[in-house]
């Protein structure tokens, strides 16, 4: 049995099998944390927030391989600097690129070849890229480069044309590009 006697703003507890017993209970509480984290692994809580939309695509970002960011950024210095013909081997061997005004998809000879021409109006062209993020989503089992950036380009015909870019670059899971995608603002 188990006595509480409360005498001067103290409470005692009377038994020791009942001390044996708080003890060991509270013993078991705090050693047996499934949940809990090794040393350096980061707390995650549980997303909260009631969003008024659901992703389409994902929304299980991971960090993605910096490899496939530094490819993404050679395709735009050579961009820059006027040949893309010669990056064949960063490309799947059919692909799609999509560009605010064209579509290209088909093997990648004829989508470079596309890539080239629009290249090709240009007489210089200086790219400034403003940050890109290597991504992986692991629900698609799919790597994604997100770049952002500007081109400041003169036309064969002289003509200055300023553009502030978003691009989407995706890899298969041989590591070679399979779909870009770029999206255009205007400066402002």
């Amino acid at each position: 049995m188990i006595y509480l006697n409360i005498d001067n703003n103290k409470v005692h507890l009377k038994g020791k099998l009942t001390i044996i017993k708080i003890w060991a209970v509270l013993l078991m509480l705090v050693s047996c944390n499934h949940n809990k984290k090794s040393a350096g692994e980061p707390l995650t809580l549980a997303d909260t927030v009631l969003y008024p939309y659901a992703p389409v695509y994902t929304s299980g970002f991971q960090t993605g391989k910096s490899s496939y960011s530094k490819i993404v950024l050679q395709i735009w210095k050579e961009f820059e600097t006027g040949d893309v013909r010669h990056l064949g081997n960063y490309f799947a061997d059919s692909m799609v690129m999509i560009f605010p005004d064209q579509y290209t998809s088909g093997k990648k000879e004829l989508v470079l070849a596309d890539f080239q021409k629009r290249r090709n109006i240009f007489l210089d062209v200086q790219c400034y890229v403003d940050a890109w993020i290597p991504e992986y989503v692991p629900d698609r089992k799919e790597d994604v480069v997100f770049i952002w950036g500007r081109q400041d380009g003169t036309t064969i015909s002289g003509t200055r044309v300023y553009k502030n870019l978003h691009e989407i670059w995706r890899f298969d899971t041989f590591g070679k590009i399979k779909r870009m995608e770029q999206y255009i603002t205007h400066p402002f």
